[in-house]
Parts: structure tokens; C-alpha cells; sequence
């Protein structure tokens, strides 16, 4: 008689357990200086890299989960701010393993913005005057317009007073965005933009 010998066979699959990153939570708000003075609500704030983003709310207030531990980079958007032409600067974070990490954004500061916008503008009586040139039946922003701004100022001299008149020029970038340099801040002014021969 022949014996049928029945063997099984184990087969033995070792996987090995990927590590999950470290993750912590951000918090924090969001301020603006040079539009609103204050708490800027309804931002979009967003982790630089990933798909994290967070609203703020009527007191500027964010928070964020499952941010990875470590260096990140960080930065916010408004509809007011972009109208105005502002951007907001992107910001490192360290992250670290605790309940929370809390952070405070706020666009430039009038000084860094005249500055970067200006850099030849030194005297303290002048500032910048930033706008937006829109059609006024569309709303479409008009890159390359002529955006002109003019002023009568008075000047003493040894043969009696005088009138000056003073004129500053720009034309509109992409976005229709435009600024105006060494505008006096203590005087009001008239700005206008024109296309072509309009």
C-alpha cells in the first residue's frame, strides 16, 4: 500500500510598520496693519507644501491639525489685501510635539512696505499711495494705464510766496495694480488714470 503523505505549507510574510510622521496642532491669528488696524477676519491661511488650510474668524483666529513636526513655512491671503495689492509674507515656523503651537501673522508694516515699494523715498513728509485701475462697467483690472496725481504746494522765499505745482506719474502693472512715490501724506490729492488717449 502506498502512504499520501500531506504536507502543509506556512508562508510567512514579514511586513515592517512605516513610522507615521510626528504631527501637532497650530494656532494663532492673523493681523493687518496697514488696511484694517486690526484683527483680519475671514483669511485663508495655508501650510506651504500640503493641502492644510484654515479660515480665521471675526477675531482674526486660526487653528490647524495634523501639521507635521518640524520646519514649515506658513502664509495667508485676503480678498482686501489683494485688491490693494498687498501680499502677505511667508513665514517659518518650528513645529514641535506639543498640544499646541501658537503663531502670530501680520502683513508688512507701513515702514518695510514704503520701503520695498520706494526705496529712494526718504524724506518722512512723503508717502505712497497704492490702488488698483479697474473698468468701470467690467470691474476687470487694467494693466498699463497712466495713473497721474498733481498738487499745489506753497513755498516761502525771501520775495514773498509762491505756488508750486507738482506731478507724480506710474503706469498700472498686471493686476492693474499701481504706486505711486513721494506723495505728500498731509495734503489731499486727485488721482486719475487714463488708456491710450482717453
Amino acid at each position: 500500500m502506498t502512504r499520501i503523505r500531506r504536507f502543509s505549507l506556512v508562508l510567512g510574510l514579514s511586513v515592517a510598520a512605516t513610522p507615521v510622521a510626528a504631527q501637532s496642532r497650530v494656532t494663532g491669528s492673523v493681523y493687518d496693519s496697514l488696511i484694517v488696524a486690526g484683527p483680519l477676519s475671514r483669511a485663508t491661511v495655508m501650510l506651504l507644501g500640503t493641502t492644510i488650510v484654515s479660515t480665521t474668524d471675526d477675531r482674526g483666529r486660526f487653528r490647524m491639525d495634523s501639521v507635521p513636526v518640524g520646519r514649515q513655512q506658513v502664509t495667508f491671503f485676503h480678498a482686501q489685501l489683494d485688491s490693494a495689492g498687498v501680499g502677505a509674507p511667508v513665514f517659518d515656523i518650528e513645529v514641535r510635539a506639543a498640544d499646541e503651537n501658537r503663531v502670530v501673522l501680520a502683513t508688512p508694516s507701513a515702514g518695510s512696505l514704503r520701503q520695498a515699494l520706494c526705496p529712494k523715498l526718504v524724506d518722512p513728509a512723503l508717502g505712497v499711495l497704492i490702488g488698483r485701475v479697474r473698468d468701470v462697467d467690467t470691474g476687470n483690472p487694467i494693466p498699463e494705464a497712466l495713473v497721474a496725481t498733481s498738487w499745489m504746494e506753497v513755498v516761502l522765499s525771501a520775495s514773498g510766496p509762491s505756488a508750486e505745482r507738482h506731478q507724480v506719474t506710474t503706469s498700472s502693472l498686471g493686476g492693474g495694480l499701481y504706486a505711486l512715490c513721494g506723495i505728500p501724506i498731509d495734503v489731499p490729492v486727485f488721482v486719475r488714470a487714463s488708456v491710450g488717449n482717453q
